[in-house]
């Protein structure tokens, strides 16, 4: 397995799991038929699969036996539930999770000894290929998953390696952060108008003065 033909699979496909295959297919020029995705809603699954040409499946063993890195994408309660009847496939398989608060020891738990897992917290700009994947350091991939994680990955994310206990802060900060720098941007944009600003003009000048300086600190 390697980046340029490893098959990825979403178990779950909510607002996390479409942007990290937009940002993978839009971005990183991975084809929308390497990747597949099941939901517990078909029909919405299906309307959010179709314009990236993922393809969509009715439940977690299909995904499971079509891919080769499986990503974990339900809600982190659902996770045990969902994922108890393909324990055994998942053995087989590459698994990252992407589920807030679930880290090594709920998944070696829950996978058996043996399996190979890495807990992580992306974020929502990984869609236009300028997210950020926070990584748990204990993990049990092998060195050519990790490596095949990474080429995948890297071209639409920094790639961050932190111990278990630093990852909610990580969450907290990269995770939760767009929304308020989405809410400070939009803020600018009103002082703008305010003061006589056209709405278009002014939050294009809010937007490309954060882009700015953010690269400046980069």
């Amino acid at each position: 397995m390697d980046a340029q033909s490893a098959r990825i699979g979403f178990i779950g496909f909510g607002n996390m799991a479409s942007a990290m295959a937009k940002g993978l297919i839009e971005c990183a020029g991975i084809e929308g038929s390497r990747i597949c995705a099941c939901a517990a809603h078909f029909d919405s699954l299906e309307k959010r699969c179709k314009p990236l040409g993922v393809r969509a499946f009715k439940s977690p063993a299909e995904v499971v036996e079509n891919c080769d890195l499986v990503v974990i994408s339900v809600k982190p309660y659902l996770v045990g539930e969902v994922l108890s009847p393909v324990r055994k496939a998942l053995r087989e398989k590459a698994v990252i999770s992407v589920a807030a608060g679930l880290l090594f020891d709920f998944y070696e738990d829950l996978l058996g000894e043996g399996s190979r897992h890495l807990s992580t917290i992306p974020n929502t700009p990984i869609a236009i290929g300028k997210g950020v994947i926070s990584c748990e350091e204990r993990h049990t991939l092998d060195v050519d998953e990790w490596e095949t994680f990474v080429g995948l990955f890297s071209p639409i994310a920094l790639i961050e390696v932190l111990p278990g206990h630093l990852l909610s802060v990580a969450s907290a900060l990269a995770g939760c952060g767009p929304a308020f720098a989405a809410m400070f941007l939009e803020a600018l944009a009103d002082g703008g108008v305010k003061n006589g600003l056209p709405r278009a003009k002014a939050q294009r000048y809010a937007a490309q003065m954060l882009l700015g300086s953010a690269e400046m600190v980069l």
